[in-house]
């Protein structure tokens, strides 16, 4: 289950996150999980 602990331990900038989505942490992390399981995520890794 992912976390918002467990996102700060891989060096997501959680407090930004969440402001961005209002402070609604269930919210956030739904976009998160959204987000790692894109295939294309995987990529971004090879652009920077």
């Amino acid at each position: 289950m992912l976390t918002t602990e467990g996102l700060k331990g891989l060096g997501a900038n959680v407090d930004e996150g969440l402001n961005r989505c209002m402070n609604n942490e269930e919210f956030y992390l739904k976009m998160a999980e959204m987000a790692l399981a894109d295939p294309s995520f995987e990529l971004l890794d090879e652009l920077v």
